[in-house]
């Protein structure tokens, strides 16, 4: 069951969402207007300031390239990151964690910001896994902010448990099909981040081609 709530309720009247109801409750569509709105609200919103971004384009400018970067700007960025994302990877004293990730970028045969460049869905795993686990989430964002940053792109999506719990919900609306391949919801937690990146874009397609990733993240999110 979805259960409705007054904030949600509250923002499809102010932003006069496109909306269903679906197992019980309000259920935000994947549509070009919705995206539209919540762009807008985002674009207003103090949580949503990019602070990462602000700390990026300031290196940019004082390296010109990304092949200047020094390894303390990546520290700085990915921390920021994190803060942004409120992953709280840094803030609950896993800072060795965040350095052991710019470790991994700046290792040249990992060879990260070519596979960053090309969109590869395995990297988010490979920094995961180097790190020593515990970054499922935080690797993906990293990922996909870094794309968008140094390169324009928008290769990746967002990998974390409401995300994961809500694909659920919109790949049975939009596919028309139900997830009993999923008998609970580890089983979607467990999948590689290949698999969910695939799954993520089974229901962008079915749902609205036009949408970019981080505009689907968006929807569910906000």
């Amino acid at each position: 069951m979805i259960a409705s709530n007054e904030m949600l309720a509250s923002l499809i009247t102010n932003l006069c969402l496109n909306k269903d109801v679906f197992y019980g409750g309000d259920f935000i569509l994947l549509t070009r207007h919705n995206s539209s709105e919540i762009e807008k609200e985002i674009s207003k919103d103090y949580d949503y300031i990019p602070f990462a971004k602000y700390i990026y384009e300031y290196f940019i400018a004082l390296r010109f390239h990304y092949s200047k970067f020094i390894y303390d700007d990546f520290i700085a960025i990915i921390r920021e990151i994190d803060r942004d994302n409120k992953t709280n990877v840094w803030r609950y004293g896993n800072e060795v964690k965040i350095k052991r990730v710019v470790d991994y970028m700046f290792d040249s045969k990992n060879n990260f910001f070519d596979e960053l460049d090309k969109g590869d869905v395995d990297l988010p795993d490979k920094i995961n896994n180097y790190v020593g686990g515990g970054m499922k989430s935080l690797s993906s964002k990293i990922c996909k902010y870094l794309s968008e940053y140094i390169f324009n792109k928008d290769n990746y999506y967002i990998n974390d448990k409401y995300i994961r719990a809500m694909s659920l919900f919109y790949y049975e609306y939009y596919c028309k099909k139900s997830h009993s391949a999923f008998k609970n919801i580890s089983d979607i937690d467990n999948l590689k981040y290949e698999e969910l990146h695939k799954l993520l874009d089974v229901i962008r397609y079915a749902a609205n081609a036009s949408l970019l990733r981080s505009e689907f993240d968006h929807i569910i999110w906000y």
